[in-house]
């Protein structure tokens, strides 16, 4: 007697068509993602370089707040903020830097 159970994988003609059809969409996606990533490149380049800009001037700018007659309260509170600023503006930096990452790079 022939055992024919292992053949029948349960799929038709319209689940393979259906999955097909998922896996054409979910390329596409990708697809498309990954244009429009390549198209902002550019200019996330331009928003990080920015980005670090400002941090370096910013910083030049909290501590020229230091002086001689500053308390040392003072300076430890733009110490703390400088840290908080410079954590802050990190953070920033790394996740436009994910977002705007090609799937080339990864």
């Amino acid at each position: 007697m022939r055992n024919d159970s292992i053949l029948n994988t349960g799929m038709s003609s319209v689940s393979v068509d259906k999955s097909r059809r998922a896996k054409q969409a979910k390329e596409e996606r990708q697809r498309a993602k990954k244009e429009k990533r390549t198209k902002l490149m550019p200019a996330a380049e331009v928003v990080i370089a920015e980005l670090d800009k400002e941090k370096q001037n910013t910083e030049k700018m909290l501590l020229a707040q230091i002086n001689v007659k500053t308390s040392d309260q003072s300076v430890k509170d733009i110490i703390v903020a400088l840290n908080m600023y410079g954590n802050s503006i990190s953070k920033l930096r790394s996740r436009l830097s994910n977002i705007m990452r090609t799937a080339d790079e990864d």
